[in-house]
């Protein structure tokens, strides 16, 4: 049996345990009230992947945010969502868009994510297989043919635009054709609407290994591209500079 004095350090030890705990559920709860809700644009695509993996491992949590991820079909609306206030930050690549809008003071690059690797496979060019056969079997082949790209500006007109370059000849010389959308891209390249297009990786392998569109060559060959960055609105870099900083620990942990 507990003597008297056993019994009262029972008593305080089992009291002080459940104090401790409760504190903790105090603490956890008051943090989770604190969060900072913030929303995130991205496209569905391997190259924005770092942001993906910190927010179901909990990374942006730590640093008090609350993170809600909005997907787009392009890159261009994202700027413009950042800069009307309706999102936060961009995690996707630069745009004829963009920069209108950072000209105007409404845009600010951040950080910088995925840039083109000569050692890995990185973005994709293609053809389709109507053009391949027709002797479209590399991108210097593809002067006076179509292009798939999303929209004026984007970065799929950006890479029609270094391949000319690289291989002496003009966008005005490709014919390219704005889709709005990357599946509708996909779809025109695989039913030889369009002749060529570049994806990325986790896309364009899959499409050449199952035969729907061929691999004529790759962006990092074209020479260095800083492909996705991140991005936000001016207004949150001057008056929300905390935000920001915690935002960017994840990817900036050393910094």
């Amino acid at each position: 049996m507990l003597s008297r004095i056993d019994k009262k350090s029972w008593r305080w030890s089992a009291g002080s345990l459940a104090g401790i705990a409760l504190l903790g559920l105090t603490a956890l709860w008051a943090n989770e009230a604190a969060a900072e809700k913030i929303t995130i644009g991205a496209l569905r695509f391997t190259s924005h992947s770092p942001t993906f993996i910190a927010k179901e491992r909990g990374y942006f949590k730590k640093e008090g945010l609350d993170v809600e991820l909005k997907f787009f079909q392009a890159a261009q609306p994202i700027a413009v969502a950042i800069a009307s206030g309706d999102i936060d930050f961009g995690v996707t690549a630069l745009t004829g868009g963009f920069y209108n809008l950072a000209d105007k003071g409404a845009l600010k690059v951040i950080g910088g994510l995925y840039t083109e690797n000569p050692k890995h496979n990185g973005m994709a060019v293609m053809a389709s297989n109507k053009a391949y056969k027709e002797g479209v079997t590399s991108p210097e082949a593809l002067k006076g043919r179509s292009w798939a790209m999303t929209q004026q500006g984007s970065s799929f007109h950006y890479v029609i635009g270094i391949i000319g370059a690289k291989h002496g000849f003009g966008v005005a010389d490709v014919k390219v054709k704005p889709l709005q959308k990357v599946p509708a891209m996909i779809g025109a390249v695989k039913s030889g609407q369009v002749d060529a297009m570049s994806m990325v990786p986790h896309v364009a392998i899959p499409l050449n290994k199952a035969g729907a569109a061929k691999i004529i060559g790759w962006v990092r060959d074209l020479g260095d591209y800083q492909v996705t960055t991140i991005f936000t609105s001016t207004d949150n870099v001057k008056n929300h500079r905390g935000k920001v900083t915690r935002f960017l620990t994840f990817n900036y942990p050393h910094h």
